[in-house]
């Protein structure tokens, strides 16, 4: 049973970070991805597999919820502690990846790789809050 939960638990925060990735990428953030010189919609494929991109966000949420119980941010306001952790793994997700293209390729530009790492600190963060309230609730 416990195991069913904790899948679901992953679901919902995958549900979450692909509503806050698709909301930030193709509506609010669109345009600066597009016209920025250097930024990863310039080498994306034209038409992206979203079963394979809803794959890794699932892939990030379980491990996500497996690290849950086991860090503690030592940070009394629940919600704080969750978004923390959320953001922490944003960061260990995305920000050494992203230097490793920019100190390897000629299309990351720093702009748009800054402003990406920022994005998913905020994107799993939120995810954070997700995973822990419901953690919180069926655990």
């Amino acid at each position: 049973m416990k195991i069913i939960k904790q899948s679901l638990i992953a679901l919902a925060t995958t549900l979450s970070i692909f509503a806050a990735n698709s909301i930030w990428y193709a509506v609010i953030m669109r345009s600066f991805y597009e016209n920025s010189q250097g930024s990863w919609m310039q080498v994306s494929r034209e038409h992206p597999s979203i079963p394979v991109i809803i794959l890794g966000m699932f892939v990030l949420s379980i491990l996500m919820t497996i690290l849950y119980p086991r860090v503690q941010m030592g940070i009394k306001n629940p919600m704080l502690a969750n978004l923390a952790f959320g953001m922490l793994i944003g960061l260990i997700y995305v920000f050494p990846s992203s230097l490793y293209y920019y100190g390897t390729t000629n299309f990351l530009a720093f702009g748009p790789m800054a402003m990406d790492v920022c994005w998913h600190m905020i994107e799993e963060g939120i995810a954070g809050i997700v995973l822990g309230a419901l953690y919180q609730r069926f655990m």
